[in-house]
């Protein structure tokens, strides 16, 4: 994705829209969206909004101070996302890529989850229900479960 299109998206972003509705608006998943705006806080403010546990009002303060750089050190040009990786069927034509975003996507709900968010608050931030919120936190935990398992492993190895 373009820095302009990333730009598009933080604007609205910064404006109070929900992440699941930019999603929806230009047909992908939430968990993107929450990617690019780690990104692109990381890339123009220098601030890794991931590890530094900015959320809510935080996070939109370090995106739109991200906005106010990108403006300054570029022309200014905001465009709206092309979505690259639908085909003209409206099937994947990068199942790679799609699972990145799907393991993003339920990172963030895991992620909300720890921060003790209820169910249905984070099902209503990723435009899901209460039930594919808790399927999408489990699946996570198992996963992160599996790598501290293999990671215990490595380490008495060697």
């Amino acid at each position: 994705m373009l820095p302009s299109e990333e730009a598009w998206i933080i604007v609205r972003y910064v404006a109070g829209e929900k992440q699941a509705d930019i999603a929806s608006d230009i047909e992908v998943s939430s968990g993107r969206i929450c990617m690019v705006i780690k990104k692109f806080c990381n890339e123009w403010s220098g601030v890794n909004v991931e590890y530094g546990r900015h959320y809510g009002k935080a996070r939109r303060q370090c995106a739109l101070k991200a906005l106010e750089n990108y403006y300054m050190n570029t022309d200014g040009v905001i465009e709206r996302p092309r979505p690259v990786w639908r085909s003209t069927a409206g099937f994947s034509t990068h199942d790679y890529s799609l699972r990145i975003y799907s393991q993003g996507r339920h990172e963030h709900a895991w992620l909300l989850r720890a921060e003790g968010q209820t169910l249905k608050c984070i099902g209503d931030r990723l435009g899901v229900g209460r039930q594919r919120a808790s399927q999408m936190i489990r699946w996570q935990g198992e996963r992160v479960a599996r790598a501290i398992k293999r990671m215990k492993m490595s380490i008495e190895v060697t």
